[in-house]
């Protein structure tokens, strides 16, 4: 004759695990639903990011045609020393090289990345600083070398 306890305990154990199961199926549905959309989110997702990449590149072409049509006298940017110094550290251009890209002596450079806050400089100086912005470092060594 089997052990009564051993049977008893066997038996709560088959019950509670109906009991659970038969409470956590609802939630496996939900569980499957909730993975759909979070899947069909990311899908969205995906799909906006690389919109957004295609809007933003048509905008910055955009962006340039419009700034070659702009004249120089309507080209409100903002030149500060910390701009100047940075720009010309991401081309990788000494202060002499970055003055021959703009159109200035390498003392206009020195003096500009010296100041605090914004520099005054000519129109003409403002528009060459604002064309060479977009470019690249290879572009502005490239540039250099054939002038």
């Amino acid at each position: 004759m089997p052990n009564i306890a051993s049977v008893l305990k066997a038996e709560i154990l088959r019950l509670a695990g109906k009991a659970v199961r038969s409470a956590v199926a609802p939630l496996n549905k939900e569980k499957v639903a909730l993975k759909k959309t979070v899947r069909d989110l990311k899908r969205r997702v995906r799909k906006l990011e690389g919109d957004n990449e295609i809007l933003l590149a048509e905008q910055e072409r955009h962006r340039k045609l419009v700034v070659g049509a702009i004249p120089a006298d309507k080209l409100s940017i903002r030149v500060t020393a910390k701009g100047m110094r940075s720009l010309r550290r991401k081309l990788g251009l000494t202060q002499t090289e970055f003055a021959k890209l703009v159109g200035v002596s390498g003392q206009n450079v020195y003096q500009w990345e010296r100041k605090e806050g914004a520099i005054r400089v000519r129109d003409a100086t403002k528009k060459a600083i604002f064309a060479i912005r977009g470019l690249g470092a290879r572009e502005a060594k490239r540039r250099l070398g054939g002038r």
